[in-house]
C-alpha cells in the first residue's frame, strides 16, 4: 500500500469554482473506485492538497493526470511513503472544503490560513488528522447525478 500527498494551485476561475471542483470529485470518484484508490481532497484559498492511497502504480498514474491537468499548477508532492494500513480508507475521495473550523485549526498550529508550502511533516500529519475527525463526523454520502 502506497501514499502521496501534494497541493497544487487552482487555475479555476471563482467564477467557474463549483462546476469544475464537482467536475474534479466526479472524475476522482469514478477512478478511484475502479483502481481501489481512497483518500481526501481538502480545497481553501486557491491551494489543493490532495492525499491518495492505493496500489503504488495506480496511485502514481493518477498523480501524473493531476500534474498535467490545466486545473491545477504548481503540483508538489510533500511526501510518500509505503503504508500498511489506508487512513482514509472510508472513502474513494472525501472532500473538505475550507471553513472556519479548518482556519481555526491551521491558526492553532501557527499559520495564518492555507500555506501548503510552509507546512511540516509533523504538521501535516496533523491537519490530515484533523481533516479524517471532520470527514468522519459528517456521516452523509455526497451524491453526484450523472450528466
Amino acid at each position: 500500500m502506497y501514499r502521496l500527498i501534494y497541493w497544487s494551485c487552482s487555475t479555476i476561475p471563482l467564477e467557474e469554482e463549483l462546476l469544475k471542483l464537482r467536475e474534479i470529485l466526479t472524475e476522482a470518484m469514478q477512478f478511484n473506485q475502479a483502481h481501489d484508490i481512497t483518500g481526501i481532497l481538502y480545497f481553501g484559498q486557491g491551494y489543493f492538497m490532495q492525499c491518495l492511497e492505493g496500489n503504488q502504480k495506480d496511485v502514481e498514474f493518477i498523480y501524473e493526470k493531476i500534474r498535467l491537468d490545466p486545473r491545477h499548477c504548481t503540483v508538489t508532492t510533500m511526501y510518500t511513503e509505503q503504508i500498511e494500513k489506508r487512513q482514509f480508507g472510508r472513502w474513494q475521495m472525501s472532500f473538505v472544503r475550507q471553513k472556519s473550523k479548518e482556519l481555526q485549526f491551521l491558526k492553532e498550529l501557527g499559520f495564518n490560513g492555507f500555506e501548503p508550502n510552509g507546512l511540516t511533516r509533523n504538521h501535516l500529519d496533523q491537519f490530515l488528522d484533523f481533516l479524517l475527525v471532520q470527514s468522519s463526523s459528517k456521516v452523509k454520502k455526497v451524491e453526484i447525478s450523472p450528466s
